[in-house]
């Protein structure tokens, strides 16, 4: 069964696997992945998120504008600041959104580390994500140009010790309702406040926060 999102992407499900596609128009300049992680996940510096985290908490609960529409991450909420227009995953359709102005003071010196860090510079991918307390991002596997061309860096900003990410591994394919328990294998990793984390989203990932608090990630797709 498919579902389409937008003119650049679609979701599908096969065997109970959730896959994310994504894809151009076709035209505009070449573009070429990067050298891809060859480990599940990769802590490249920290960097101080104290400003951006005490500023989105003080703007209160309607900041979380945006919802995911993809099933997998269906419990998420985001600020989005860059992204293809209207979230259609059109690579060639990059704008900013109209909180970036806003964020840019707070927002600008993190991805200014996160891209000397990486050593990537151009940012097609800007946002921040609510994973609420006892809520969980469920298995799935990124595709397609706009997931797949840049390097999916993460930044802690809130956390708590009950937030894991599930990276690699195998995936079961079977009817079992709890999704989590069917990825096998993977490597578990807790990535702490001001980390800079590059996952391989190419690979199965889910998240589960069983802690107490909510968790909030800025993601950057640089390349």
């Amino acid at each position: 069964m498919s579902d389409y999102v937008g003119k650049g992407a679609v979701i599908w499900e096969s065997n109970n696997m959730m896959y994310l596609r994504t894809f151009t128009r076709g035209h505009g300049p070449a573009r070429v992945s990067g050298m891809r992680l060859d480990v599940e996940a990769k802590q490249w510096g920290r960097v101080d998120v104290a400003p951006l985290r005490d500023y989105i908490a003080g703007r209160g609960a309607e900041v979380w504008h945006f919802k995911c529409p993809v099933r997998a991450l269906e419990d998420c909420t985001r600020i989005i600041l860059r992204h293809s227009r209207d979230y259609n995953f059109d690579f060639d359709d990059i704008i900013d959104w109209p909180l970036m102005d806003e964020f840019r003071p707070y927002v600008q010196p993190v991805v200014d580390a996160v891209c000397a860090a990486v050593g990537k510079s151009r940012v097609s991918a800007l946002f921040i994500a609510n994973l609420p307390a006892g809520k969980n991002i469920l298995p799935h596997v990124d595709s397609g140009d706009f997931l797949a061309i840049p390097s999916r860096v993460h930044v802690p900003l809130k956390t708590n010790p009950g937030v894991r990410y599930h990276i690699g591994g195998v995936y079961i394919e079977d009817e079992r309702p709890d999704k989590m328990s069917a990825q096998k294998f993977a490597k578990k990793f807790h990535m702490a406040e001001g980390e800079i984390w590059e996952i391989d989203n190419m690979s199965c990932h889910s998240v589960e926060n069983a802690g107490a608090g909510d968790r909030w990630h800025l993601v950057v797709n640089i390349w």
